[in-house]
Formats: structure tokens, sequence, C-alpha cells
């Protein structure tokens, strides 16, 4: 999929992203920041778990802002806490890197959008000598909450016979992205 888009698109950098995910609108202005800097990178961000129960009006410039920023009473447990949250580092939803930054990586046959496949490339990523920004303060990316019922239980399972020894990785956080 990675080595196809870099054949098929005319430029530079390309963002993989997937299809349950709100990016707020300067994600440009901060692709276009990271690609004046580097020439090899991986730009990508923790996410926010969010039940979207609401139309949301990207219309509005601020859109991202509210009500991201409070927790709304459909989204409170019985014990009151917040259902919604910053995800931990093991999970990424986008990706937005140069063609450099997998040059002689063999980018195995993964599920895309399953466990382990967003790790591996960000390890990857590292180990090639790209500069993996994590743009976590600058950009509120949403995840739309649903649910997995349609998820193959042996999907894991398969990840972790195409990544051999590597799957260890993806038992520890890794770190902010910031290197």
């Amino acid at each position: 999929l990675f080595y196809r888009a870099m054949e098929l698109a005319p430029t530079k950098t390309l963002v993989f992203i997937n299809g349950d995910i709100l990016l707020p609108p300067m994600f440009g202005d901060v692709l276009t920041a990271v690609n004046q800097f580097s020439d090899k990178f991986l730009l990508l961000s923790h996410r926010y778990r969010k039940w979207v129960h609401h139309y949301i009006d990207f219309g509005k410039w601020d859109w991202f802002k509210a009500p991201w920023g409070s927790c709304e009473e459909l989204d409170r447990q019985k014990d009151g806490r917040c259902i919604w949250g910053r995800d931990s580092s093991r999970a990424v939803d986008y990706f937005a890197f140069t063609r450099q930054t997998y040059l002689g990586v063999d980018i195995k046959d993964f599920a895309v959008g399953r466990v382990a496949y967003d790790n591996w490339l960000v390890y990857h990523a590292a180990l090639n000598n790209a500069t993996v920004v994590g743009a976590t303060e600058l950009l509120r990316v949403v995840h739309q909450n649903h649910d997995y019922s349609h998820l193959q239980k042996d999907v894991t399972h398969d990840h972790r016979k195409i990544t051999g020894k590597s799957w260890e990785l993806f038992h520890n956080p890794l770190s902010e992205y910031n290197r």
C-alpha cells in the first residue's frame, strides 16, 4: 500500500490516514513546517478517542476546540470519569512522511489499521534515520470511536508471524515520538 502510493503520488510528502480520524485545520501548516525542516521525516501524534454525538460544522475554523476540550454528559461513565481521552503512543492513526523515510525498508504485509503495524512503521522510520516528529501538543487529532466487532481475532497473531522478533516492540510505549 505504501509503495503503491509512493509510485502514484507526484509529491515529495505523503500522508496515510485512517478513515475514522479528524485532523484539525492547522495540520497542513504543521506539515509544511516539518517539510521545510527535513527531507526525511515521519510526522505523527497521539490521538484523542471521542464518541461523536453531534454534527460537526467544519466550516467553523475552531470546530476542533469544542466540545473536545471538556467531557460531555454523554461521554461520562457512571462514576463520573470521562470515557474519552488521549491514547497511548501505541495507537497511531496517521503518518505524514517523505519518500526518503522508508527508502530501502521492506515494509511488511500488515493488515493496515490493526494491531502493531503503526509502531512497526515508527520504529523502522527511526531505524532508517528519519526524523520522527511528535505533534501531539500542536495537533488534537480526534479518533471517532466505534466498536471493533468487524475485526478478525487472528489478525494480531498474523502480525506476530510477520514481524518475528519485532513483536516485543509493541509491548513497550515508544516514548513521545520526539527524536
